[in-house]
């Protein structure tokens, strides 16, 4: 999934702006999304704000439920990260969520406590250290919540990458260099991998998998 990377106005507060004002309308949503409507040559751009405010909501209440009981911002943000890259195929690097959090430190700065509130979950600002009031009840019901989907993220990631693998040209070597981008690791394809990629996947994921227990053992 992509990060929700809201933005707030260096003017704004919470009292009296609204969640909404705090959201760059061309965020992208991270662990919810709701469907945009089916014509997508004219979106409303209404509908696609409520989106993004979702989805900041949706990984606001899991990053509290899944983070430290008190931390800083950045804390809450490295859980939901983790958390959600476990959940799929992901080939990124150990420690990726901090290249996220530095590069769109402006994204993210006072995005949490906005949203958390927006939840209806107080965030406990003590300076630069939040404590999120969520109950123990509630925060069994998120996880519980995150468990369940957290089973239909490999199968849901799989389906999708079946299908840009027969719709999107160049697919292979895109997912070549994304593998070696991220892991170091060079894949070597074949005119046969380009044309069948789904057939060179298992091979490509041994090779990584190996790959990497090189790394782990050194």
């Amino acid at each position: 999934p992509q990060p929700c990377t809201g933005a707030v106005n260096p003017g704004e507060t919470r009292a009296g702006s609204g969640f909404r004002s705090g959201v760059r309308e061309d965020a992208a949503p991270s662990v919810a999304v709701i469907p945009l409507p089916p014509s997508r040559a004219n979106p409303d751009p209404h509908h696609e704000i409520a989106a993004i405010d979702a989805a900041c909501i949706t990984a606001a209440r899991l990053a509290a439920a899944l983070g430290p009981d008190s931390g800083a911002a950045e804390d809450y943000w490295r859980a939901l990260f983790r958390a959600t890259y476990k959940a799929e195929f992901r080939v990124e690097k150990h420690g990726r969520e901090n290249d996220i959090l530095s590069v769109n430190a402006d994204h993210f700065s006072g995005l949490l406590p906005l949203a958390l509130d927006a939840a209806g979950i107080a965030p406990g600002e003590h300076g630069a250290a939040l404590t999120p009031r969520i109950t123990p009840d509630e925060r069994r019901a998120i996880l519980g919540w995150w468990k369940r989907r957290r089973r239909l993220g490999k199968p849901l990631n799989f389906v999708r990458l079946v299908k840009a693998s027969t719709t999107f040209a160049g697919a292979a070597r895109y997912a070549a260099w994304k593998i070696e981008r991220h892991t170091g690791m060079p894949v070597v394809l074949t005119p046969f991998d380009e044309r069948f990629p789904l057939l060179a996947a298992p091979r490509v994921l041994w090779n990584l998998w190996r790959h990497r227990s090189r790394q782990g053992s050194g």
